[in-house]
This record gives C-alpha cells, structure tokens and sequence, in this order.
C-alpha cells in the first residue's frame, strides 16, 4: 500500500491502518521533490520520510509511478540519500 507524506493519510497513519503490511510512498508519484527538487531537497525529504517511519516495515518510493523522462539520478539520489542516513 503506497502513502504519500502530503496525501490525506499520512504514511503513519497508513501504517497503523495496515499494520500487517509494509507500506511503499514518502515521494508523490508525478511531481514535487523527486522530480523537481534539489539534491539537498531530496535528501531532507527522504530523511524527513524516514524519521516519520523509523521502526516500522516501510520501502521508500514513489505512491505509484514516475514520469516517464525522470533522469535515473534523481532516484539514486533517494538512494544515496537512505544509504548515508542509515549510517548516521
């Protein structure tokens, strides 16, 4: 089930409605900061996200999909930005 921070439900709040089921969200699927941010944006978004679903079952992504011309480092941004957060 996928949950965006600026959705109606927030990712904890999807999280304690589906407590059996690892939530996917945190990015909105076709705009915001993913696809317009900065690199500095992105990695305060995602360590944003991460703080809000520290200790529960959670995969950081989009909701649903990207657009189609997103360059690939923008995602690798997310995911350099998880890997040195998860170090700190």
């Amino acid at each position: 089930m996928g949950f965006s921070r600026k959705a109606t439900f927030s990712l904890t709040k999807g999280a304690g409605l589906f407590s059996d089921s690892i939530i996917l969200g945190g990015f909105p699927d076709r705009h915001g900061v993913l696809v317009t941010g900065t690199e500095e944006e992105i990695f305060k978004h995602t360590s944003e996200v991460l703080e809000e679903m520290k200790g529960r079952p959670f995969i950081v992504g989009s909701d649903c999909t990207l657009p189609t011309e997103i360059a690939y480092d923008r995602i690798r941004c997310v995911v350099d930005s998880v890997e040195k957060l998860e170090k700190r």
